[in-house]
């Protein structure tokens, strides 16, 4: 008997073409989002706070169970500038959750309004996270953020 041997190939090919048309009936908006250090504790951004970079966020879009979410949007983390910043043009209008997570160590600077942020996309938004300094304590006693620091106290 001879030696027999045999050869497989398989070759799969696919192409994709997308057109990134915006759909009918979907309305698109930029989303600004600015992460900075609120110095005096006011949640607004004034002219001697500098923005941090070097965060993560994430942006999921918050689905709603009663009607099928319009326009095409993937999950997505983009990570602030030097400024703080970061631009998502053209996101189909909805609620989204933003999730912050520094890369780096922010020392004692935590997330005023907390790590996880609902917002609804409905015109040009701009969102602005003031991070402020203090230690954060897990409370029973929760104020309107969900933690007491001990500045408050």
């Amino acid at each position: 008997s001879g030696k027999t041997s045999s050869r497989l190939y398989y070759l799969d090919i696919g192409f994709r073409k997308s057109f990134d048309i915006q759909q009918p009936r979907v309305k698109y908006y930029d989303l600004k989002v600015v992460c900075f250090e609120d110095l005096n504790g006011n949640k607004t951004m004034d002219d001697n706070e500098r923005g941090l970079d070097n965060i993560i966020i994430e942006i999921e879009r918050n689905l709603d169970s009663s009607r099928t979410p319009l326009g095409k949007f993937e999950f997505i983390e983009m990570v602030t500038d030097q400024f703080g910043e970061i631009n998502y043009y053209n996101i189909p209008e909805g609620n989204y959750k933003l999730k912050f997570t520094p890369i780096a160590n922010l020392g004692n600077l935590y997330n005023i309004n907390g790590e996880v942020q609902h917002i609804v996309v409905g015109s040009k938004t701009f969102l602005y996270v003031p991070y402020h300094s203090g230690t954060i304590q897990p409370s029973n006693h929760f104020c309107h953020i969900g933690y007491r620091t001990l500045l408050h106290m």
